[in-house]
Order: C-alpha cells, then structure tokens, then sequence
C-alpha cells in the first residue's frame, strides 16, 4: 500500500509459476479497498533450468481501485486541495459508515503517508482535532480509514496545503537630521555666545 512496500497486502510464498512462461501472469483475486492506491513488484526467483537466481526487484508499478459509489468514507474538511489551512486546531471531519466500528486516522507531510505528524486509531466518532502545529506553506495528506472487525472496510485520502507565513512589515528608519540643520545650529550657538559678550562688554564701559 505505499510505493517503499513497508505495508504488504500479499506476497507470493512460494513463488510463482507462470503458465505459460513466455508470457507471465497472475490473477489476483483477493479482495481490494476502494479509492485506494495499491503498488506492485516482480524479482525473478529461478530459472526454468532449475538454477536458483535472484534478480533484482522490477521498477514498483502502480493502480488505484475504482471507487465504491456510497459506500465509501468522504473526507469533509479540510477539503481536497484546501489552501491557506491553519497551522493549529485543525478540525478534520468525515462522513459516518454504518457498518463501521470505528476509524483510523494519519496525517503526513508525504504523499505515501510515510513518516506521519500524527496517528490514531480506534477513533468512535467522524471528527478529529489535531492539536500540533504544522509547517508554513506546507502540502499535507491525511487518510481515514474505517474498521469492522479488526479489518478494514473503506479508505479516503485527501490533502491541503497550510497557510504561507506572514511577513512582518519592516520597521521605519529613524529620520536622520539634515548636516545643514547643525550647521545652521552651531552658527546660531555661535551668534548667542557673541551677543551676551558684547551686551557685557558695552555694560562695562
């Protein structure tokens, strides 16, 4: 269920035959959850002269199953591809199953759900508050999946992209004064000290 073939649906064990060998095939007949993103590998094990040799693992292929008209978890909010989403206090919601027990929950900043922000499982209700706080300007993906019986009944993936950082205006300069203004100020500094002088001087005589 993730392209690094860390969550494993089925392996072949023991290996597989192909019939006929010059154009191998395998059915697969095993039951697939809707809307959801499967990948597959193939490696050779041995050759039809009985060596035994071990290739190495093909190119990872991928399908995605059709979805199941209403019987399906629905991701409510955020919504797909919602922008400008809130750090913090996320509310993420979802449509009730009835033939659910309860819901698992995982919230990634990677596509295939890999190193998650956060988890949790056994979840009883539609709703979910992530309490963390997230990246600026960051896409996110997040799954719900619903549980009957230990197994899985339905899945649903969304993403949404968090709000940009806000840019803080930069603080005015102070207002420099003008070189001429001292000038102008020491000049007339100057002309007070002359005229007290001269007022003490004339008093004198």
């Amino acid at each position: 269920m993730d392209s690094g073939f860390a969550d494993i649906v089925w392996s072949s064990d023991p290996s597989v035959r192909p019939v006929p060998a010059v154009s191998p095939s395998y059915l697969f007949d095993d039951l697939l959850l809707p809307a959801v993103t499967y990948y597959w590998r193939i490696r050779v094990l041995g050759a039809e002269t009985g060596q035994i040799i071990r290739s190495w693992w093909s190119t990872p292929r991928s399908f995605t199953v059709a979805p199941a008209a209403g019987t399906g978890v629905v991701l409510v909010s955020p919504a797909t591809d919602a922008r400008d989403v809130p750090r913090t206090k996320i509310a993420f919601t979802w449509s009730a199953l009835a033939e659910t027990d309860s819901y698992n929950w995982v919230l990634s900043p990677n596509a295939d759900l890999s190193s998650p922000v956060d988890s949790q499982t056994g979840i009883a209700g539609t709703a979910h508050t992530f309490a963390g706080t997230l990246a600026y300007d960051t896409p996110y993906y997040w799954r719900v999946t619903g549980i009957k019986d230990g197994l899985a009944t339905s899945m649903a993936m969304g993403t949404f992209r968090t709000m940009a950082e806000p840019v803080t205006p930069p603080e005015p300069e102070p207002v420099k004064t003008p070189v001429w203004v001292w000038v102008i100020i020491a000049i007339g500094s100057v002309l007070v000290i002359v005229v007290i002088v001269l007022i003490f001087r004339t008093r004198r005589v």
